[in-house]
Parts: structure tokens; sequence; C-alpha cells
């Protein structure tokens, strides 16, 4: 199964944390399979079957909830006449 992304990075540090190292990286190559890319070439996470691993579980990725500041946006004042 291929990766709906794939990025090729060049490691500048390594960190060592005790259980585990942190990686950091420069991003010098991005692959997209193009099954995930609509007609204007955005990419559509939502059909990648994504999964996230949180506190020991996994979990699936499902439908878009909000664009970035959703949650903190300020609702448009409606005009009353």
């Amino acid at each position: 199964c291929d990766s709906p992304v794939s990025l090729e990075c060049k490691v500048c540090e390594i960190i060592k944390l005790g259980s585990h190292d942190m990686f950091i990286a420069d991003i010098t190559g991005v692959s997209v399979n193009p099954e995930y890319l609509d007609e204007n070439g955005r990419l559509m996470l939502e059909n990648a079957g994504l999964v996230a691993f949180a506190h020991g579980d996994y979990f699936e990725l499902g439908k878009k909830l909000g664009s970035f500041g959703y949650s903190v946006r300020k609702k448009k004042k409606s005009h009353k006449k």
C-alpha cells in the first residue's frame, strides 16, 4: 500500500529524549499520489484512510471539521432592518 504523501528529508539534528529520539529535518522533496488530488491539485486527505496514534490507541481520521482558526473565529454580525 503506497502512502498518499511522502516527504523526503535530510536530518539536521537528532535530539536524545531518554525513551526515544527526536529528529529535526529539512524537507527536500514531496511526492503525492495523484489519486488523492482534486481537479485543482488540492490534497483530499479525507479520502486517504489515515490513522492517528494517541494515548496507546489507533484512531481512524475522518471528515473535515473546520479550517485553521475555525474554533476562535468571530461570528459575522447579521444586519437586521
